[in-house]
């Protein structure tokens, strides 16, 4: 089962575990169902840590901001990545003071993180620096399209989730406000999925919980990693 809405993820799988239906989760976790994906804890600390990396190095340290673009729509338990960034950050840069954090729902979409982001980015003086840890890569192209539309490429930093294709495209231009994003790596999924699936359905012993492997993705390893990406 893969949902990412999280209520819709919910009803489907009790209808499925009602009728006596072993279910495998992706992506979503869901009480009576075999989890499999990403550990959104884990992944969140790798973007945390990226951003308090990148402000250290390139801004000594100092930042006005730290906002998370979060998801209204998606499952509470995923939205433990952001909870992560900010403790990968503050392992970095020291405890963030709760004004300097904002919560910024992007509806895990193109259109509504861009929307928000803008919103967001016209609250804040024009010399801000802000950094941005994104629910996934969809949103972080969203909040680069409103970064770049208001000219503050040089005083943002952004990280998505998934390292997807469109994130990875963007990771090659070494100027980019896009400075990583965590690999998910859901190519390998298929493989892995069957080889849970059948251990279900053999009864043979299985976890309760299957991860699967994170990399933080930037310029500097992408072609470690995807040799052809262009």
């Amino acid at each position: 089962l893969f949902q990412r809405r999280g209520s819709l993820a919910h009803i489907l799988a009790d209808r499925f575990l009602e009728a006596g239906i072993p279910v495998i989760s992706v992506e979503t976790p869901i009480a009576g169902a075999i989890y499999f994906g990403g550990n959104s804890y884990r992944a969140g600390v790798l973007a945390g840590e990226a951003l308090g990396r990148f402000a250290k190095t390139k801004w000594k340290g100092s930042f006005d901001r730290l906002a998370l673009l979060e998801s209204s729509l998606s499952a509470a338990e995923n939205m433990a990545r952001l909870t992560g960034a900010v403790e990968g950050s503050e392992k970095i840069l020291g405890a963030i003071p709760a004004e300097k954090i904002l919560h910024v729902d992007g509806l895990a979409s193109l259109e509504g993180s861009r929307i928000a982001c803008r919103k967001m980015l016209k609250m804040l003086p024009k010399n801000s620096r802000v950094l941005i840890s994104c629910f996934n890569d969809i949103s972080a192209i969203g909040a680069l399209e409103a970064v770049v539309e208001a000219g503050r490429e040089r005083s943002t930093a952004i990280v998505g989730q998934n390292g997807t294709e469109e994130s990875r495209r963007e990771l090659t231009q070494k100027s980019s406000a896009l400075i990583a994003s965590v690999g998910y790596f859901p190519e390998k999924y298929g493989e892995m999925l069957m080889k849970l699936a059948d251990d279900v359905v053999s009864h043979r012993k299985t976890p309760l919980a299957l991860y699967t492997e994170h990399v933080l993705l930037n310029h500097a390893n992408l072609k470690k990693y995807y040799p052809a990406v262009t």
